[in-house]
């Protein structure tokens, strides 16, 4: 598979840095990091996860190009939703940019290249938001390293990873050289919504 370098490409909103929500940004990093470490567990395909934390130890690195690229070299997306998600013109501009990869690559949403994830808010407004994307509830998660050992997630993680392998197998004809992410007429840059993508 040498056009894909990832399998999954992590996509999820940061929690903003006050002191104030530092038990709520660890409980959130904890969910995503167990998230990451389980799939690339059960990933069937010899590539492994991407999540822009990835990007500190780069300084000076244009991230919104650097994070396109990656998006576009990878097997598929998985979206952590949340409120501050669906509100983000970042993180919506990220899985606008993998509806693109996906038409291009001529695959359906029902086997598509966006695993969405419910994480917390109101499932109604977030089943609106996928369509027709069949949503993965981890909603009562609250202890990440454990509950994600429990049987229920991992049949969600091994069927995740089966998904991966079939999306994998098609490859993808798609020139990534001029690919972006775009919020509405220009590149997507960091908005006063999420201050710093990579925090």
């Amino acid at each position: 598979m040498p056009d894909y370098q990832h399998s999954c490409f992590i996509s999820y909103k940061h929690v903003p840095e006050p002191d104030s929500l530092q038990a709520a940004k660890h409980f959130e990093l904890e969910f995503i990091e167990a998230l990451e470490r389980k799939v690339d567990f059960f990933r069937q395909i010899a590539l492994s996860t991407y999540r822009d934390v990835q990007l500190r130890s780069r300084p000076g690195v244009h991230y919104p190009r650097e994070l396109a690229q990656r998006l576009c070299r990878s097997v598929c997306m998985i979206a952590v939703l949340t409120p501050e998600y669906m509100e983000s013109n970042w993180c919506v501009a990220e899985w606008q940019a993998m509806e693109r990869l996906e038409k291009a690559r001529e695959i359906g949403t029902s086997e598509g290249c966006i695993i969405p994830i419910f994480r917390r808010g109101d499932p109604r407004r977030a089943k609106l938001f996928c369509g027709t994307r069949e949503l993965i509830d981890f909603s009562q998660v609250v202890a990440p390293r454990s509950q994600l050992d429990r049987v229920w997630s991992r049949q969600a993680l091994m069927a995740i990873g089966a998904q991966v392998a079939r999306l994998a197998a098609h490859g993808s004809p798609v020139d990534c050289a001029d690919f972006s992410i775009v919020v509405r007429e220009g590149v997507a840059l960091p908005t006063l919504d999420d201050p710093d993508p990579l925090a």
